[in-house]
């Protein structure tokens, strides 16, 4: 595969560096207040639901315009793409597999096709 042009990874990385380590500066220099602000995030099922739609939108994003697998600096930027879409993506089905399985009506033909679907391509891995 071709590496995007320069001028793309040097965007990417103005734009990522500064964020990263901002939110690193931030952890540690008050590490109370980012646990306390993940704690309450975490009982808000609507902002997960958003902020991991618009996370793995990001993460692909990046790989669509940035699919990079070279053997440089480059390369962490299609892998902070790739693993914020895939790991976002498979913490967004967790939740929604979740959501289904609380939902009387819902749960029954969710889980029975789940089931069926088991049963020809094999059991699937809890996430």
């Amino acid at each position: 595969m071709t590496a995007p042009p320069l001028r793309i990874s040097v965007f990417l990385a103005r734009l990522l560096g500064p964020v990263c380590v901002a939110i690193a500066i931030g952890v540690l220099i008050n590490a109370a207040a980012y646990r306390a602000m993940a704690e309450e995030f975490l009982h808000s099922g609507a902002l997960i639901y958003v902020t991991g739609l618009l996370g793995m939108t990001a993460g692909v994003a990046i790989l669509l315009s940035h699919n990079a697998w070279v053997a440089d600096w480059r390369f962490l930027i299609t892998l902070f793409g790739f693993l914020t879409s895939s790991v976002l993506a498979r913490w967004l089905l967790s939740l929604i597999d979740g959501m289904f399985k609380r939902l009387p009506l819902v749960r029954l033909v969710y889980s029975s096709t789940r089931d069926l679907l088991d049963a020809f391509v094999g059991e699937t891995s809890e996430m």
